[in-house]
């Protein structure tokens, strides 16, 4: 529960007859562990007893999914391949994570662009948004030093303009596409 930030779900999936192995800290059997607590705890002066709320399935946040992204998302070489000292890495040198960014598709690839509007890195070209899916919020994820000589493949090494350069990664909020198709 501590990597919830804005909504949690707790559900009891029928596990038809298998409990979890890792399940054994009270000595109860299957289905009886949160009666036992709760009959252990009545009465207790502490404990405030309430009916549980119906709960609210049409929030549309339920639908939100986080992705967070990785190195192997994003073209890692993009800032690298600008002179030190450009725009694109005093951009890149101003953000932190938690700051907004916004996903540009253009000519078939995806462009991560600053509040200001300047492009500071660009997804892989093998990237793409998942199946039924589209991106409703893009933040920095985090911002990783590159070296030029971390890479094995010198293919892409002479088109390098420096040493060393961040790499930003996005986290990105997704929702489920509206489904298609007419209504009569």
């Amino acid at each position: 529960m501590t990597r919830a930030r804005e909504t949690l779900a707790l559900m009891q999936l029928d596990d038809a007859g298998r409990p979890d192995p890792r399940d054994r800290a009270l000595a109860a059997r299957q289905g009886e562990r949160a009666g036992t607590l709760l009959r252990s705890l009545a009465g207790a002066p502490s404990v405030v007893q309430r009916p549980a709320p119906r709960p609210d399935i049409a929030d549309p946040r339920l639908d939100e999914r986080v992705m967070e992204c990785t190195l192997g998302d994003v073209f890692v070489s993009f800032a690298g391949r600008k002179a030190p000292g450009s725009r694109t890495h005093r951009a890149i040198a101003a953000l932190s994570p938690g700051d907004p960014l916004s996903l540009v598709p253009t000519n078939g690839q995806w462009k991560m662009v600053d509040g200001e509007g300047t492009q500071v890195g660009r997804m892989a070209r093998t990237w793409s948004v998942p199946a039924g899916m589209t991106v409703t919020k893009a933040v920095v994820g985090g911002i990783f030093t590159r070296r030029a000589n971390d890479g094995r493949d010198q293919e892409w090494k002479p088109r390098l303009r420096c040493d060393a350069w961040d790499v930003v990664v996005p986290q990105l909020t997704l929702i489920p596409l509206p489904p298609t198709g007419r209504q009569e």
